[in-house]
């Protein structure tokens, strides 16, 4: 009897082990699939979030693109020898026009921003209380420093009930490369430049190189380096004609600094473009040519900013820090210029541990696209108006046109200023940078720069004296593409 009982405590204890055993698992088991589940609809959040606001960046340059052709379309039929009425009534046409195209540039990013933000809280994003704060800033400054135009009378008022209204919904998707016109992020200063703050991180030394034009300068700026010297204040107001948040990089103006040669392109180009949307009764070369409508100097119209709106620099095939492509970019896809970087946050409470919390980030980006079929066959949006297929651009920026149908994820480096509008940045640059307000812990930026003032930086002196510039800094890295990959890609 007393062996019995021995054997089935035993298999008791076995029995309770293997339950245990199986509870355990299950409980990892849960742990896991909670946070593959909240790292799945965290980056839904972020990528839909994107591709929402990369699409109203489309849908406001087609609007701005219809109307710049509705203003060609009057401005053609505009006729000395007509009556001085109707001439005065096509001319108000014209300005209401005008009116119109200021208002979207700011409307519409903004529909973008409150649509990315719907998208990101339902799919599990909290909203952020650090862009919340910028977005308040944006909200209360607005009316003081966005000035009232001939055209929008109480503009920074009304630009202040946008962003409100945009914002109602709360903000889940942080705009990361909003341009504030309170500060841009940026300044004349290496402390307000983003990437030397990776570079050091990183111990990234050839960016100096690349920062201060050679080996020997670089050397010489991170041996001698004694301290930051005077810190201007960091630049202020983005491009006024865009919203701060996902603006799409336009500009008013007038055509007259197209030459003649380009001038004759631009208008068969919009005479395609004309016949295309069933308006040639209204626009074609000759009404072009007969009523001076690309001659009026007084017109505005509305453009890329050629600043913005170039090749995909960033991940040019044969720059410094390009990609590793395997092939050259698709014509209608190698265009910079409006982009929407989103940031998305979610929370995870284990279910082994209901005390700890876990947070996940995701960040990504999406750009419009699009391209016009026009009598020099497809081209990209850029160079529509040159000559013979050859680009003529940035010299003379093309008109916007109704030219984007469809939206795009990209890599995060091929964004306008990306980071450069994040929370975290902003806070250093308006708080730590300039009004000297160093913090001991908390923000990874004033730990860099402090690093550096402890010495750090002859490090990299060190390494760039040993080590010669065409072997380390000018030559691709160990990748498997056919150049080898290089040190930049994400």
């Amino acid at each position: 009897m007393r062996k019995r009982k021995s054997k089935s405590g035993q298999i008791a204890i076995v029995l309770a082990f293997i339950i245990l055993a199986l509870v355990f698992l299950l409980i990892m088991n849960m742990d896991v699939f909670l946070a593959v589940r909240q790292k799945v609809r965290i980056q839904n959040a972020g990528d839909s979030a994107a591709l929402a606001a990369a699409r109203w960046q489309g849908v406001t340059l087609n609007l701005i693109g219809d109307l710049n052709l509705a203003h060609l379309a009057v401005a053609c039929s505009i006729n000395p020898k007509a009556p001085d009425e109707l001439n005065e009534a096509l001319e108000s046409y014209i300005l209401n026009i005008n009116a119109l195209q200021e208002r979207i540039a700011f409307a519409g990013p903004l529909i973008g921003l409150r649509r990315a933000n719907e998208l990101a809280i339902r799919n599990g994003s909290p909203p952020d209380r650090d862009m919340t704060e910028l977005v308040n800033v944006s909200i209360q400054t607005a009316p003081i420093i966005v000035p009232d135009t001939p055209l929008w009378e109480n503009k920074g008022l009304d630009y202040a009930h946008m962003i409100r209204g945009a914002a109602s919904a709360g903000i889940a998707a942080a705009a990361d490369n909003a341009l504030y016109f309170t500060c841009n992020g940026s300044g004349n200063h290496i402390l307000y430049n983003y990437g030397f703050y990776q570079a050091v991180k990183s111990r990234d030394w050839c960016w100096f190189c690349r920062y201060f034009g050679g080996h020997e300068a670089a050397i010489s700026w991170l041996s001698n380096f004694s301290g930051w010297g005077e810190i201007p204040e960091p630049d202020a107001f983005g491009t006024l004609p865009n919203s701060e948040f996902f603006g799409v990089h336009i500009m008013p103006g007038s055509v007259n600094n197209f030459t003649n040669d380009v001038n004759a392109n631009a208008a068969q180009v919009l005479s395609a473009v004309a016949e295309e949307y069933g308006l040639s009764m209204f626009i074609n070369e000759n009404r072009i040519f007969k009523s001076g409508a690309l001659a009026r100097p007084k017109d505005t119209w509305f453009f890329y900013n050629s600043d913005q709106w170039r090749t995909w620099n960033e991940i040019d095939p044969v720059g410094h820090d390009r990609f590793p492509l395997l092939s050259t970019v698709k014509e209608e896809y190698d265009v910079s210029g409006a982009s929407a970087s989103c940031r998305v946050t979610g929370k995870l409470v284990p279910f082994s541990d209901a005390e700890t919390t876990n947070t996940f980030v995701w960040t990504a980006a999406a750009k419009p696209f699009g391209r016009v079929d026009a009598f020099l066959g497809t081209r990209r949006v850029i160079d529509l108006f040159s000559k013979d297929g050859s680009s003529f651009f940035p010299q003379n920026a093309p008109l916007v046109l109704p030219s984007f149908t469809f939206a795009r994820l990209i890599p995060l480096g091929g964004t306008n200023a990306h980071n450069q509008g994040n929370p975290e940045w902003m806070n250093h640059v308006r708080s730590h940078i300039y009004l000297g307000n160093i913090q001991e812990g908390g923000c990874k930026y004033c730990l860099i720069m402090k690093q550096c003032v402890s010495g750090f930086l002859s490090t990299g002196a060190e390494w760039l004296s040993e080590h010669p510039h065409d072997e380390v800094c000018a030559v691709p890295g160990n990748g498997p593409g056919p150049d080898r990959g290089t040190r930049y890609a994400h």
